[in-house]
């Protein structure tokens, strides 16, 4: 069998003939049947996947109807596969009277989406309306429901809306409110009743019979100490004076009887 020298291959490729190079006319025609069947398959998946059937579990007071709305408001998210990389990725709110919310695709065209409420802090009573409102000071009622939290009085807003944050005359009235709920709750304490009794009296908490005066100055060390004296004094009618409190030093004055 006849060996062909390493010389002879050499010569051989350097005489092969180089392979021609695709003309700029074929060049453009390919480019452009690229980004024809990248467009193609975006309108597939923007048809195939545009939401037509949305189910939604989990909520309480929330409608169906609230939710799909609040969905539609970024019309992106009219696509399941886009809503998924937002809600269940990006974990961006669908809005904020809505703690999460969980997509799933059924179909390319149906989706279940499972939200989570923010539970209630508390309930505004006033003459005319009863608004429960979030831990963020959103209204996610407009009426009395079976858990609404703390309820305050003798503070009227100004506005109530559904799925809108209370607003009063005075700004830092709201935030008051949600300090003194998150200090309740941190302290596992639920009074029956959190009154605004003016600028002089500020703020007087009710457990049945029992009272506690905070003053018009609420503070993290005000709640501990109240949390700590009310088992004992629980029942009782009275009143618990903490309206000059600041440190463990002071002494905390029970006043029998109803105030």
């Amino acid at each position: 069998m006849e060996t062909i020298s390493e010389d002879t291959i050499r010569r051989n490729l350097h005489l092969m003939p180089k392979p021609e190079e695709p003309s700029a006319g074929y060049r453009i025609v390919h480019g452009i049947n690229v980004i024809l069947r990248i467009v193609i398959v975006i309108m597939m998946l923007l048809l195939l996947f545009r939401i037509e059937k949305v189910d939604v579990t989990g909520s309480e007071k929330i409608t169906q109807d609230q939710v799909i709305k609040w969905l539609g408001e970024d019309k992106k998210s009219l696509n399941s596969l886009y809503a998924v990389w937002k809600y269940n990725i990006r974990k961006q709110p669908l809005s904020p009277a809505v703690e999460s919310a969980h997509v799933t695709i059924r179909r390319p065209w149906h989706i279940k989406i499972r939200v989570r409420e923010w539970p209630p802090a508390g309930m505004i009573k006033t003459k005319d309306s009863e608004l429960v409102f979030n831990r963020d000071g959103m209204v996610v009622a407009t009426e009395e429901t079976d858990d609404y939290g703390v309820l305050v009085t003798g503070l009227t807003p100004q506005s109530g809306a559904l799925y809108q944050k209370l607003v009063f005359d005075q700004e830092d009235t709201l935030s008051e409110i949600l300090t003194l709920l998150d200090y309740l709750e941190q302290n596992a304490l639920a009074p029956d009743e959190a009154s605004w009794e003016g600028a002089e009296d500020g703020w007087r908490l009710r457990f049945g019979s029992t009272y506690a005066s905070l003053g018009t100055a609420v503070t993290e060390e005000k709640i501990q100490q109240l949390a700590a004296l009310y088992p004992e004094v629980s029942g009782k009618d009275g009143i618990i004076h903490l309206e000059s409190y600041e440190s463990g030093d002071e002494i905390v004055r029970f006043e029998q009887g109803a105030p």
